[in-house]
């Protein structure tokens, strides 16, 4: 009995591939990083429809108990002591979704010292705070970890602990009141969709026994979205981990999927381009693609190679179509010859009669009917 996978998802990336930033070390570098990275590092979990609400802003990658994981620190801050912050992060962490999925359980929080070593803490575990040494070195209040708000470290001295403000650091009592900013790790295997800005921000994608993690276009990887049944190509094979195989059903679109012996199961889909589209063929053949600025003349430029001509149709879509003295443009069907004119906007293709062979100099059907009798 083999498994259906309908495709749903656009593409996934690996949280620590798709934001793979570093730690940095010196004042300097850390305001360049702040000015070149932190445009997309946001990332909303749990999902809502609102998209500026369960907002976290990722850190970094660390290297904890030797796995490369994102850290994340949440946006949503909650008003308490310092003295009651491990109960309070811990009703918080509780209300989060599916956290056996996504976060990664340590209680590695200390991290501290000139090269951000993370060492456990005897306080915080699966959700901390943040350090001081983290703090300043992503940037302070020239980072994206400036607040209007005050909100707590996890630094203390002295029985005070280092509350960070909107004027800097300043230390204070257990007992004083503040933010509550919770920190995680996110599990290394994790994968998102969105682009990681404020209005597009990384998205957790459900963990499933089979996961569409790529996709090929002849024998090309691609990055954008992944085709549609209309697109013009066919899939040439289906390749999983595991041992799994795995075979496309083309009438439904979708991957299925047999002899499934551990999981989760990645797959990459190998699509071509089939060959029976006439519009796909005749653009796979002529990848030279120009366009023209005026047609108040005729066209005299000699083009006998494989340039087809781009302008914009009906509804603002692309057509192409052939010009000058082409030679590679001839159909034949129903024992007849014909030119290809166009790709129109819906991707059918326009043909004029060419006669009875590809030589045929008298093109037309017939000479003795009028045209408006």
């Amino acid at each position: 009995m083999k498994k259906k996978i309908v495709l749903s998802l656009i593409f996934l990336l690996s949280i620590t591939s798709a934001f793979s930033y570093r730690m940095i070390n010196s004042k300097e570098e850390v305001k360049e990083e702040v000015k070149e990275t932190t445009k997309n590092n946001y990332l909303q979990y749990p999902t809502n429809s609102d998209k500026s609400k369960n907002i976290w802003r990722i850190m970094g990658t660390y290297n904890i108990n030797g796995k490369i994981v994102a850290k994340m620190i949440s946006t949503t801050s909650t008003t308490s002591s310092y003295t009651n912050a491990v109960p309070n992060l811990n009703n918080f962490y509780n209300a989060l979704e599916n956290t056996n999925d996504y976060i990664y359980v340590t209680n590695k929080f200390l991290c501290t010292g000139s090269n951000i070593s993370c060492t456990a803490s005897s306080k915080f575990s699966n959700i901390g705070l943040i350090n001081i040494d983290e703090y300043d070195k992503i940037g302070g209040l020239n980072s994206y970890l400036a607040s209007s708000s005050s909100y707590f470290s996890m630094t203390e001295s002295n029985s005070l602990v280092s509350n960070i403000t909107n004027n800097g650091i300043e230390n204070v009592e257990f007992s004083t009141n503040s933010g509550l900013r919770g920190v995680v790790y996110v599990q290394e295997d994790v994968r998102v969709t969105g682009s990681g800005t404020v209005d597009d921000p990384f998205i957790f994608v459900p963990k499933g026994d089979v996961n569409i993690i790529s996709w090929t276009l002849d024998g090309v990887n691609q990055s954008g979205a992944f085709p549609d049944k209309s697109d013009g190509y066919s899939v040439s094979s289906v390749t999983c981990t595991n041992g799994t195989t795995a075979t496309w059903n083309n009438a439904s679109w979708s991957l299925e999927v047999g002899n499934i012996t551990q999981v989760p199961v990645d797959c990459t889909v190998n699509f071509e381009t089939t060959k029976y589209f006439l519009y796909a063929q005749i653009l796979k053949d002529n990848p030279n693609v120009s366009t023209r600025s005026s047609f108040n003349s005729i066209f005299t430029t000699s083009n006998n190679g494989n340039t087809i001509y781009k302008a914009s149709g009906q509804d603002g879509k692309d057509t192409y179509y052939f010009a000058g003295q082409v030679t590679n443009n001839y159909v034949k069907f129903a024992n007849k010859y014909w030119r290809i004119v166009r790709i129109n906007e819906d991707n059918s293709v326009r043909l004029i009669y060419a006669g009875t062979s590809a030589t045929d100099t008298s093109a037309f059907i017939s000479t003795s009917q009028a045209y408006n009798s």
